[in-house]
């Protein structure tokens, strides 16, 4: 499992945790003695790979701030002052630039396992004055006496405006040519996200596959420009029908995922059957011709996906599927009894 996209383990990264745990511990740095702070300063200090310009921080065994380096202070807008001691979830609210879920908890606890962990490129920094910033940076553990490190060194670096072509590619690869929503690579990597947050936050999330009702025989009636047309108005309105945080995608001809965070299954349920009732009610056009259009849908939470009968999204396909088969536009819940395709079509 690899949530957040994460890089592991640097032989750099592990040389540089071990130079840091013998700078000084961090997990004393947060008395109020000189000698203490700087401990943290050289535990961060000789953290690498660092640049002119880097962010660094430094949290103790309770992942509480013991320092902050000027560039720290000006992107989070938080003094060293006023954020000693202060919870690192609090100072740096890292989150996913998709599904705007906090991560940096995640990393950390990543980062404990495998020694070092690295933000990837959707990672976005909230500040205290309520302005965002995407960053990328790393996380390093400093060994200590016992198997739980002794604390952290964050460095951080602040992207905004440096998006390489590699990047952009990488972007254009993330995305449906025909409906610019996410495709179902990443759809299948946001819904590990979820299941990696729930399994460590306790959080309750959903994928939602939905399918449309009889789209050969409109396609074959219609055409293909009209089919496309059609996959098109339905992707805008399903992300009309919900939060800006949930993420809609297209995964299959005539199908779409949809990744509902921090929902309870009932709600998740409701919100599917509401979004089979809006897509019911409302007119496709193509061609001056009105078209109406219905969808069944298969719910699946992230409560269940931890076990071995497949991914999150294969759950709520194989609900998706019962619902077609019972006679399409209806919502479907998946039960544990059930047993889901070897994966998404």
């Amino acid at each position: 499992m690899a949530p957040f996209r994460i890089t592991n383990t640097a032989s750099n990264a592990r040389a540089a945790a071990a130079n840091a745990a013998n700078a000084g511990n961090v997990a004393d740095a947060h008395g109020d003695d000189g000698d203490s702070r700087a401990g943290a300063r050289r535990a961060a200090g000789e953290t690498a790979p660092v640049v002119d310009g880097d962010a660094m921080l430094a949290i103790d065994a309770s992942e509480r701030i013991t320092f902050l380096n000027p560039v720290a202070e000006s992107l989070t807008g938080w003094t060293v002052a006023d954020a000693t001691g202060q919870s690192i979830g609090d100072i740096l609210p890292v989150v996913d630039e998709v599904t705007r879920i906090p991560i940096i908890g995640a990393l950390i606890s990543l980062a404990a396992k495998e020694k070092y962990s690295r933000l990837n490129h959707r990672a976005l920094l909230l500040t205290r004055d309520e302005r965002e910033y995407p960053v990328e940076g790393t996380i390093v553990a400093i060994p200590g006496l016992s198997s739980r490190p002794q604390g952290w060194v964050i460095i951080l670096r602040d992207t905004s405006g440096q998006q390489s072509l590699a990047e952009r590619v990488d972007q254009q690869l993330r995305r449906d040519p025909l409906t610019g929503l996410v495709n179902r690579r990443e759809f299948e990597i946001l819904a590990e996200e979820l299941v990696c947050d729930a399994s460590l936050t306790g959080r309750r999330h959903s994928a939602v596959i939905v399918d449309v009702d009889q789209f050969s025989m409109l396609n074959d009636q219609y055409g293909r420009g009209a089919g496309d047309a059609l996959l098109r108005q339905v992707g805008d309105t399903l992300k009309a029908a919900l939060r800006p945080a949930d993420v809609v995608a297209r995964v299959g001809n005539d199908e779409f995922g949809i990744l509902l965070s921090d929902v309870q299954p009932g709600e998740a349920l409701r919100i599917a059957t509401q979004l089979l009732q809006t897509v019911r009610a409302t007119n496709f056009s193509w061609r001056a011709q009105m078209l109406r259009l219905s969808l069944c849908a298969g719910v699946a939470d992230t409560d269940a996906a931890g076990g071995r009968n497949g991914s999150l999204p294969s759950r709520a396909d194989a609900a998706c599927r019962n619902a077609k088969r019972d006679g399409g536009s209806r919502a479907s819940v998946w039960q544990d009894a059930e047993r889901p395709p070897a994966g998404c079509r």
